[in-house]
Order: structure tokens, then sequence, then C-alpha cells
């Protein structure tokens, strides 16, 4: 009987701290939810406050349709300025909402042609590029990252080949995996080099006997090459049949290499050494074609020297320089990204930022 007692009270006193816990839980989620609440009407009041404040400084915005002395250098840090107000906005002929490739290419194009028009162009970030997006990481100077776009095909992107060669952008030939042997690969935690792929274990995949010392190019081929026939190549994508007398578009690009027998571990291989998991996502066989045909890759890729950042600036640049007028909103991104990435799932409050 005492021991029942004991073990009652000890139950209790179990189920009374449990529910402490979960008191002081839901104090800190109604203190978070508040705080968000708090931040975010802040942001309602302030940011009106800063799109109404008056830019005394005309010469930045450059409203004029004659060309200024002194455009403005994008390149990298911006200096944000704010719309003066509603009736200085409505002066002007075209009004370009966004500062990414599209706009700056639509503001230049037009002061390039229309040189008379008034163009406003509006950009709700402190930077111009949009997805185009470049940045040199630590330590590692020689070479650019590329957070969007990376390059480009002449034969197959005449607009913006032209529009590069245009604005006198210095460019590189872009390598393609199989013209670069020291390309480095991430493959499970360890790093190898390309000329390292032919010797035998190098990789920790279980790969079959003719899988084994190729690249994940060679292997994609491979897979390619034993699904569609070689008179069947250079067609379509979408008209492509396949040896089993089905369409490619019919297949999704997983199935393509369970079709063919493909070792278990080799769209695992292919997959880590391109670095798009998307890709082989078993998305339409048809649209991978570009990436499993060697004849559709092409050894011409071309690059910016500076990353592909560097076309929207020139343009922006450009732009200004030939009288166009911008406006940008002092407002990091970062601060929206923390407040619109913030969640609470399961009562635990997790914050992304971008």
């Amino acid at each position: 009987m005492e021991k029942m007692e004991e073990a009652s009270s000890a139950g209790r006193r179990s189920e009374s701290d449990t529910f402490k816990k979960l008191r002081r839980c839901q104090i800190v989620n109604v203190v978070l939810i508040v705080a968000v609440v708090v931040l975010v009407l802040a942001l309602c009041i302030a940011i009106p406050l800063l799109l109404t404040k008056d830019d005394d400084d005309d010469s930045v915005t450059g409203n004029s349709g004659s060309q200024n002395e002194n455009p403005v250098n994008f390149q990298r840090a911006v200096q944000p300025c704010n719309i003066s107000s509603l009736s200085e906005v409505n002066v002007h002929d075209v009004i370009i909402v966004g500062g990414g490739p599209a706009g700056t290419f639509t503001g230049y194009r037009l002061k390039t042609e229309r040189p008379a028009l008034k163009v406003l162009l509006l950009e709700a970030t402190n930077r111009i590029g949009g997805r185009l997006y470049s940045r040199k990481l630590p330590d590692i100077d020689f070479n650019v990252a590329e957070l969007g776009g990376m390059r480009y095909i002449p034969d197959s992107q005449p607009y913006i080949t032209k529009v590069i060669e245009d604005l006198g952008i210095s460019h590189k030939q872009f390598l393609m995996d199989e013209e670069n042997e020291d390309r480095p690969y991430l493959f499970r935690d360890y790093f190898v080099q390309q000329k390292d792929l032919k010797t035998a274990g190098t990789v920790a995949y279980k790969l079959n006997e003719e899988e084994e010392n190729q690249t994940p190019d060679d292997v994609s081929q491979m897979v390619f090459n034993a699904n569609v026939p070689s008179d069947e190549r250079d067609k379509n994508p979408d008209q492509m049949i396949t040896v089993h007398g089905f369409p490619l578009l019919s297949y999704g690009s997983v199935n393509t290499y369970n079709a063919v027998n493909a070792s278990d571990d080799a769209i695992n291989y292919v997959i880590d050494g391109n670095g798009y998991s998307f890709m082989y996502g078993n998305i339409n066989a048809a649209g991978t074609v570009g990436d499993s045909n060697a004849t559709a890759r092409s050894s011409g890729y071309r690059a910016p020297n500076d990353g592909m950042e560097t076309v929207p600036i020139r343009m922006a640049e450009n732009f200004t320089s030939l009288g166009g007028g911008y406006k940008m909103f002092p407002v990091d991104n970062l601060l929206f990204s923390a407040v619109f990435n913030c969640v609470l799932p399961y009562g635990v409050v997790w914050c992304g930022v971008e």
C-alpha cells in the first residue's frame, strides 16, 4: 500500500513537472509571437516614412533626357535613395519595376534607342542584378561563385551574347567537365579531381564494371546511348524514340537508368558529380538531354570574367549615363527574409534568413 501511494505521488510530481514545462514553452512562444507582430507593425510604419522622405540629391536619380556627366557606378555597392514623392514619379514617360536583367535591359534599350524618353527604374532592394548574383569567396580570388546564372552559349543564346559584346564586357571560356581535368568533385564528403577518376577505387560508389573509372558525364552519356539509338540522337528530344520503342518523352530521367540495368548507385554518382539533384529527380527524360547527350553539350560556353552579375550592372550604368533615373529602397533583403521566413511549427520557433 505504501509503495502504491509512493508511486502515485511520484506520478503526480512528474505530471506537474510536465505541465510546468509546457506552460513555460507556451509563454516563450507567446512572447516571440508578440515580438514578431511588433516588428511587422514597426516595419509597416517605418517603410512608408522612408519612401516618402524627401530626396535632395537629384543628381543621383539622373532624371534628365540627356547624358549624365557622372554616371552612377553600380558595382557591388549601390548607395540607395528614396522616392521623394508621387508627383515626381508621375512625370516620367516610362517606369520600370525591378533592377534585374530584364529591367536593366529594358532601361538600357529605351535610353539607347529613344534618348528623349524620361525613364525611371524602381528597385525594391539595395542592389542591382536580381537573379544574377556573383560573389568572390574568401581566399578564392581566382574564381567567381555564381548564385544565379553562370554561363551563356553564343550559338544558342545570340541575344545575351550581343548585349555582352555591345557593352564591352570581357569574357572567358567556361570549361565543361570533359575539358577540365583539374575539375574538383565532392563525392560523399571527400574531394577528388577529374583526372583521378580513372584510377580504380577512387570513388565510394557501388558501380558496375562498365561504369567504374568513368566520369559522371561519361556514365550519363552511356545511359543515354543505351536508351536512344544513334539514328534518333539528332532529333528534337521530344521526338526521340528509345530502343524499347517508346518515346523518350514518356520516361522519367531515373527510369532511363532502370531501363538499361544501370547500377543502383549510378544515378547517385551522376547527381553528386553534377551538383543538380533537380535535374535527375525523375523529371521528364527529354528535358535532360542537354546534360545527357554529348552532342548537345558545347565547348563554346562562355562566362564574364567578373561574373554574370556584371551584365545587369553594366546595363544599369549605361542606362544612368544616358539620363535614365533610378530609385532604390534602403531596406536590406535580410530584414524582410528574417521576418517572413519565421514560422512556428509544432510549438518550436524556427527562423531562416536567405
